[in-house]
């Protein structure tokens, strides 16, 4: 039992190496300096933007509490809006707001635009599988984009990685799930449908 656990401990410490580097692969490509890039410029794909505002209010809360961001109000503003003015994109995000939601900046959703174009690629061509995050980022590798640095010029780096990894691995999962359920219906449905079949042949 041990030696088995042991050798999940051993893989997923693996693959988050493995994570980790081809992000920094990502980052290593050319790279967009702190520009002020909006939204709108990198939703190619089909994507809902208030939803994606939504999923950035929660990757800004989440990285706001980890550090390096915790402790550097530079990070904090690049990632938070907090005096702007309300923005069209954030008409769901104030309808589900009881208090906690947190407003992501222009910034942070261009980078959410740019990984959600990855995904919205990826996952409508290929099927599902135990590594479609890394044909994600080999997607975003790939296509030559300037990913969109957060942070300050310090932290920028290792926000921006934590960023993409946590996006994109609660986005997989989200995927993953949403690709169950359907399969779970899909079965179900035909279930139904031989029951029906059998009863109108006897």
């Amino acid at each position: 039992m041990t030696k088995l656990k042991d050798s999940v401990g051993e893989q997923n410490l693996k693959q988050r190496q493995d994570l980790e580097e081809a992000i920094d692969n990502i980052l290593d490509s050319e790279i967009d300096e702190h520009s002020e890039m909006h939204p709108e410029e990198y939703l190619t794909a089909p994507i809902d933007p208030y939803a994606l505002t939504v999923f950035g209010g929660y990757v800004a809360r989440k990285i706001r509490g980890m550090k390096p961001a915790s402790s550097c109000k530079t990070c904090i503003d690049c990632l938070c809006m907090f005096d702007e003015p309300v923005l069209e994109r954030e008409a769901l995000l104030q309808l589900r707001n009881r208090g906690g939601m947190v407003r992501p900046t222009n910034a942070l959703q261009a980078l959410l635009g740019q990984l959600e174009n990855a995904v919205m690629t990826v996952t409508s061509s290929v099927s599902l599988h135990s590594t479609v995050l890394f044909t994600v980022l080999d997607e975003l590798l790939s296509s030559n984009i300037s990913l969109q640095l957060i942070g300050c010029r310090e932290h920028a780096r290792r926000i921006t990685s934590a960023i993409v990894s946590f996006y994109l691995t609660t986005r997989m999962h989200f995927a993953c799930a949403k690709s169950d359920r359907k399969r779970i219906a899909d079965k179900n449905r035909r279930k139904r449908d031989m029951a029906k079949s059998a009863k109108l042949g006897d």
